[in-house]
């Protein structure tokens, strides 16, 4: 029973905090997320993945 409401209190604190992200900084691009990853490319076993 705890498991139950650990998981929900955790799952509504994820949704209220994903509400106040207003639209003006998501629209902001790379100045507000940084830059993506660049020349992604697998190692040769397909273990790990690499970027720049």
């Amino acid at each position: 029973m705890k498991k139950y409401f650990f998981s929900l209190f955790i799952f509504s604190t994820v949704v209220v905090q994903a509400q106040t992200l207003p639209l003006e900084e998501i629209m902001k691009g790379d100045d507000f997320i940084g830059h993506q990853p660049y020349n992604q490319r697998w190692s040769a076993d397909g273990n790990t993945l690499y970027f720049e």
